[in-house]
């Protein structure tokens, strides 16, 4: 395959995470915090992070865009899974197992671990779990807010619509495209405009719907932000259903890897036959990534 050497999770890993933490964390105590690794707080100081979050509930856990968070009483929980970040329970019923690691790029995964030298955070529930926080490349961020609501949150990180939500409409496509004379993957990439789409979606939607990455954004009918609505939502709304697209180390907060790649239609086919025509798949760069896309079904 020819995607990326490291891929940030999407809005369907991100959705995973969050709906298998749910039942596990939502009203739960955090009774002990441990920070293994203080890069991961990106400036905010130790014992504020441990004090700030020791005795607060996880009232919710919520997401918009690539965004995880937690409500808690006076403050919000801020979580950015980066490249390699992993957030999953350990639950005291559950035994842990051994990880997995990638032949090539030596990630890891694994169901459930106790601590090791890549958990840089660890928060300790009143029900006995805990919630790991494990990034080998430590590109993900991890830290608390003095702000309590979720419009505040998006507001405070200048996220653009979630596209699963109903604000996400065809005349706010057509509006946000239509002075962006860049390419229409660039401008699909931006998470100031659409929060939470990534490489593998933006590929997969754009065959979908029919059009082609390197297209200007601004030339994009209204009929044609309709297809390019739907097929946005589709492909996102699929790879939910899959648990998320696991190329190399993404797992559920179950620790559970997602089986979405096994259906991409293009997204790193680049050179391989397209699954609706049988002409080879072409590739380019836009938006600074690499994209995989069929000349004759994508115009």
């Amino acid at each position: 395959m020819g995607h990326t050497f490291l891929l940030m999770p999407e809005l369907p890993e991100v959705e995973t995470v969050r709906r298998s933490l749910a039942r596990h964390v939502e009203g739960r105590t955090v009774t002990e915090v441990e920070v293994g690794d203080p890069y991961v707080l990106r400036g905010q100081a130790v014992e504020v992070f441990r004090e700030g979050l020791t005795g607060q509930t996880l009232r919710s856990t919520c997401r918009h865009g690539k965004l995880l968070f937690f409500p808690l009483e006076d403050k919000t929980l801020i979580v950015h899974l980066g490249m390699t970040g992993q957030l999953t329970i350990r639950l005291p019923h559950r035994h842990d197992t051994p990880f997995a690691v990638h032949k090539k790029t030596g990630l890891q995964r694994t169901l459930q671990h106790a601590p090791d030298k890549h958990t840089h955070i660890s928060l300790y529930l009143d029900n006995g779990a805990a919630l790991h926080y494990r990034d080998i490349r430590k590109f993900g961020r991890f830290f608390h807010l003095p702000i309590v609501t979720e419009d505040k949150v998006i507001s405070h990180f200048n996220l653009g619509v979630d596209p699963l939500t109903e604000a996400f409409t065809t005349d706010y496509l057509k509006r946000g495209l239509a002075h962006r004379k860049v390419a229409l993957k660039a401008a699909l990439l931006d998470q100031k405009f659409i929060a939470g789409l990534g490489n593998i979606y933006v590929d997969e939607a754009l065959f979908q719907a029919g059009l082609r990455p390197g297209r200007g954004a601004y030339r994009l009918t209204l009929p044609k932000c309709e297809l390019l609505r739907e097929a946005i939502v589709q492909v996102l709304e699929k790879g939910i259903e899959a648990g998320g697209t696991t190329l190399r180390d993404f797992v559920s907060g179950e620790g559970q890897a997602g089986y979405n790649q096994e259906g991409l239609l293009v997204y790193g086919r680049y050179g391989k036959p397209c699954p609706r025509c049988g002409s080879v798949l072409k590739r380019g760069v836009y938006g600074g990534r690499t994209t995989s896309w069929c000349s004759r079904c994508q115009q």
